[in-house]
């Protein structure tokens, strides 16, 4: 009889262990079950489709992969927040709005700001066409930065930004301006 309890108790506890691990290894992958999430990684190629607002609260890690933001996607940021695109692996993020359904990424209310997008290490995959990025860097942070700029940032506006604007560390040898049409508002700091 005591052997019968031990194994019950046995099966059981082990099953809920399975069950929480198998859930704890989750990946988040649809944007439905994005909302409200505090921190996040992305270790492989993800799409984000307009269908659904997002609300990021924490940072979003992309890390070895492509995060593809689709046109007329809206992203609000909490006020600790910031996108940091290849931190430890090459990674890259594609914003693909147009002129009729920008990308939106903005502060979570109209009296936050939150702390931008960071680009240091790109896999080359990485491209941003009509972004509208509003209420973004902090007086330490910048709303838009590139450790190695090396790719085509083009109508885009960065809106009302808390801090400077875009900082450039290097910028790869072109013969055509990868920042073209750009509309900055930095009352607070510098544009470039």
């Amino acid at each position: 009889m005591r052997i019968r309890r031990f194994s019950r108790f046995s099966f059981f506890f082990c099953l809920l262990l399975l069950f929480t691990l198998g859930f704890a290894s989750c990946k988040l992958d649809d944007p439905n079950d994005l909302n409200g999430v505090g921190s996040l990684r992305i270790e492989r190629d993800t799409i984000w489709r307009a269908d659904n607002p997002i609300l990021l609260e924490g940072t979003l890690h992309i890390e070895g992969a492509t995060l593809t933001i689709e046109a007329g996607t809206t992203i609000r940021m909490g006020e600790r927040a910031k996108i940091m695109v290849g931190e430890q692996k090459k990674a890259g993020l594609k914003i693909l709005g147009t002129a009729n359904q920008p990308v939106r990424i903005t502060a979570q209310s109209k009296e936050s700001s939150w702390r931008g997008i960071h680009f240091l290490k790109n896999n080359g995959n990485s491209y941003i066409q009509y972004l509208e990025l509003q209420r973004a860097g902090q007086g330490d942070t910048y709303a838009l930065s590139f450790q190695n700029l090396n790719f085509l940032v083009t109508d885009s506006q960065l809106l009302d930004c808390e801090g400077n604007a875009i900082n450039i560390q290097q910028c790869a040898a072109t013969t055509e301006p990868y920042l073209r049409n750009i509309y900055i508002q930095a009352p607070h700091g510098f544009a470039i």
